[in-house]
């Protein structure tokens, strides 16, 4: 947050929403085409704000944009609102970042494309259908209280105000926010299917590597991260269990491993100075392993705002490194998971990708235990 900053004194009245008030500003500023710098005539310094804001340098430094990080401290006799524009995603200004105490409330307005999508809600794909540009408004206080504000073009905004984070709204934007001022996201859900997707992966870049050319049943079921724990105490029997039983089995080790064991472990992992190269990805806790899913980046360094160019994390004394444990630090399990889930694509998507590498037995079982999980959609 390096540009100039506006700011305005908004007068209370007899309003009990103070955080309705704070969103109706700056979308009335953003509807009206007003820039940063005019924000209203009673512009002052804000938070790390030059001293005058307003002036003809702070000006020169801040151009049009249509995206901007905005807060408001809740005072007695008013509401002082901050608004800053941005040139990047608003991830890049909020990953990380922690709020001073003094404000009661953090947002983002911005504008963003918009088009039909299909599938499923929860894994929907946009399409080049009805392409058009749309503008965002999202604010969340302390409380838990949020407030979201959407506007199409030729439609009346939809606005929604909720009282907790909900799981069922939840995203990337929510999450950013609720950590920025250090209270909870929405609560994770299981672990079954993160488990899950890190075994159809493994699966995958086996079978593309040829290695699993008339595998049974039994050897396919072997690759959950179940079999390594089952294995771990030598018991033969407990193996054969846990693969000839993996529905259940992968439910009991969805609830002996949270999402906060697995965040806990990933940052174990990268505070831990160890050789990669030579480490056996079969030990008990390799299923910790920041999540890399074949053909896409390592999602716990996107969300940090490191590996962006597709390759692994840099070893542990790199910067970068030290910014991304700082990141997962920051985050809570709730922001975690849905980071880690966000990179994979559609299991269906996966499973369909399987059908012509696998043998049609093996294929089969591996689907029904998929499903009988809950997980297709």
């Amino acid at each position: 947050m390096k540009t100039c900053t506006s700011a305005r004194r908004v007068a209370r009245g007899h309003a009990t929403d103070p955080l309705t008030v704070v969103a109706q500003v700056i979308d009335g500023a953003m509807t009206d085409g007003t820039t940063p710098q005019s924000l209203g005539p009673e512009t002052h310094g804000g938070p790390d704000a030059p001293s005058d804001p307003g002036s003809a340098e702070c000006a020169a430094q801040t151009p049009r944009s249509d995206r901007y990080v905005f807060a408001a401290t809740y005072e007695a006799d008013g509401i002082d609102v901050y608004l800053r524009p941005i040139d990047g995603h608003p991830a890049e200004e909020l990953a990380g970042f922690v709020a001073p105490e003094a404000w009661s409330c953090i947002g983002v307005a911005s504008g963003a494309w918009a088009s039909s999508y299909e599938g499923d809600p929860s894994r929907a794909t946009m399409t080049e259908v009805d392409r058009r540009r749309v503008r965002l408004l999202l604010a969340v206080e302390r409380s838990g209280a949020s407030i979201s504000i959407f506007r199409d073009a030729g439609a009346p905004p939809s606005i929604q105000r909720h009282t907790v984070a909900g799981a069922e709204r939840a995203g990337a934007l929510d999450d950013l926010l609720r950590r920025a001022l250090g209270i909870p996201t929405a609560a994770p859900g299981s672990t079954l299917e993160y488990f899950a997707m890190r075994w159809i992966d493994d699966i995958f870049t086996k079978a593309v590597a040829g290695q699993l050319e008339s595998a049974t049943w039994p050897a396919i079921a072997a690759l959950h991260q179940v079999h390594h724990f089952a294995a771990d105490p030598g018991d033969a029997q407990l193996t054969r269990w846990a693969i000839d039983h993996l529905v259940r089995a992968g439910e009991i080790m969805a609830d002996a491993r949270p999402w906060s064991a697995v965040l806990a472990a990933t940052i174990d992992r990268y505070e831990t100075d160890r050789d990669e190269a030579h480490r056996d990805k079969t030990e008990p806790d390799a299923h910790f392993d920041a999540v890399r899913p074949t053909g896409v980046h390592d999602p716990v360094a996107v969300a940090a705002g490191v590996g962006q160019g597709g390759g692994q994390p840099d070893e542990p004394d790199k910067p970068d490194q030290r910014r991304l444990l700082e990141q997962l630090r920051w985050m809570d399990t709730g922001m975690f998971s849905r980071t880690v889930m966000g990179r994979y694509p559609p299991i269906e998507d996966l499973l369909l990708d399987l059908n012509a590498m696998l043998d049609a037995d093996p294929y089969r079982h591996l689907v029904d235990t998929i499903e009988a999980w809950g997980l297709l959609r």
